[in-house]
C-alpha cells in the first residue's frame, strides 16, 4: 500500500478542485523528513465549512490539518501535531464503575426511563397553558377530540425531524378530529419565535419559558425530546413516545372510533 508523505496538505498542488466533497488526492508539502503515514479520516465538510483531516504517522503520532476555504488572501491551513499519544493501553476498571448520583432512581431499561410518568390507559389531570400569542389553551375545552401533545425544543435536531412528521399527520387527520398541541420546553422566547417564523406549525405552541420546570412539563415529566403523548377522546392516554409509523396507526384507530359529533 502506498502511503502519502506525512506533512502539510497543499490544496493548490492537487491538480483538481480540492474543495469538493469527498477524498482529495493532494501533493504534500513537507514539514519534516519523510515518514510514512496512513489517512484515517478524509471526509470533507460541504463548503464553506472547515475541512479537517487526520493523518497517523508510522511512529504513532497524529497530525490534524484544519483547512479553511480560500479567500482573497488564499486558504488558511493549520497543522497540529500530537506526538505524546498512548495507543492500545489497558483502561483501569474504576473508569467503568457505576456511581449513581444522590436521589437517582433505577429503571429496568432505558425505554422505561424515557417514558412519561403516565401509562397507557391513565387519565390525564386537567391542565392549561398559554400559547405564544397569549391565548389560553385548556385541556377540558377539547374533550371528545384526539389530542397529540408534542414536548419539544427548538434547539433539538430530532424534534425538527419529528415536526415534519407531525405536519403530515396533521394534514391527514386534522379534519378527522386530531388536534396537535406543541409544548415548548424552550426558555428563550425569541429563539423559539425565530424558529417558528421560519418553520411555522398550524397548531398552537404552549410556552411558559420555564423549560422542564414548567407546570405542564413537571406534570408529564418527559425524559427526552421529542416526546409525544397521544390522548383519546375520553381523555385517557393511548400511547407515550411512539415512533412515527406506530403513532400513525394509533391515531388512525383513535379517530376512527370517534362519533360524528365528537
Amino acid at each position: 500500500m502506498q502511503y502519502p508523505v506525512f506533512g502539510r496538505l497543499n490544496p493548490f498542488l492537487a491538480g483538481a478542485d480540492p474543495w469538493q466533497t469527498g477524498e482529495v488526492q493532494a501533493t504534500l508539502e513537507l514539514l519534516e523528513p519523510e515518514v510514512g503515514c496512513e489517512a484515517v479520516h478524509g471526509v470533507r465538510a460541504q463548503w464553506p465549512a472547515q475541512a479537517v483531516t487526520y493523518w497517523i504517522r508510522g511512529d504513532g503520532a497524529v497530525l490534524r490539518i484544519d483547512e479553511s476555504p480560500p479567500g482573497a488572501d488564499g486558504a488558511t491551513i493549520v497543522s497540529t501535531l500530537y506526538s505524546d499519544i498512548l495507543w492500545n493501553r489497558p483502561l483501569p476498571d474504576h473508569l467503568f464503575a457505576l456511581a449513581p448520583p444522590p436521589r437517582s432512581e433505577a429503571a429496568r431499561n432505558v425505554h422505561e426511563f424515557l417514558r412519561s410518568q403516565f401509562d397507557a390507559g391513565s387519565e390525564v389531570p386537567a391542565f392549561e397553558g398559554v400559547d405564544l400569542q397569549g391565548a389560553p389553551w385548556r385541556l377540558h375545552d377539547h374533550r371528545g377530540k384526539v389530542i397529540l401533545l408534542d414536548f419539544w425544543s427548538s434547539g433539538c435536531g430530532p424534534c425538527r425531524e419529528v415536526n415534519r412528521n407531525l405536519l403530515d399527520l396533521h394534514g391527514r387527520y386534522g379534519e378527522r378530529g386530531l388536534e396537535i398541541v406543541g409544548i415548548s420546553c424552550d426558555t428563550d422566547r425569541d429563539k423559539l419565535s425565530a424558529y417558528l417564523a421560519e418553520h411555522p406549525t398550524p397548531w398552537p405552541q404552549l410556552f411558559d419559558g420555564q423549560g422542564l420546570k414548567g407546570e405542564i412539563a413537571r406534570l408529564f415529566q418527559p425524559r427526552s425530546f421529542p416526546t409525544t403523548v397521544l390522548l383519546g377522546r375520553d381523555g385517557r392516554i393511548v400511547s407515550v413516545g411512539s415512533r412515527y409509523w406506530v403513532l400513525d396507526d394509533e391515531i388512525e384507530q383513535a379517530v376512527s372510533g370517534m362519533t360524528d359529533d365528537g
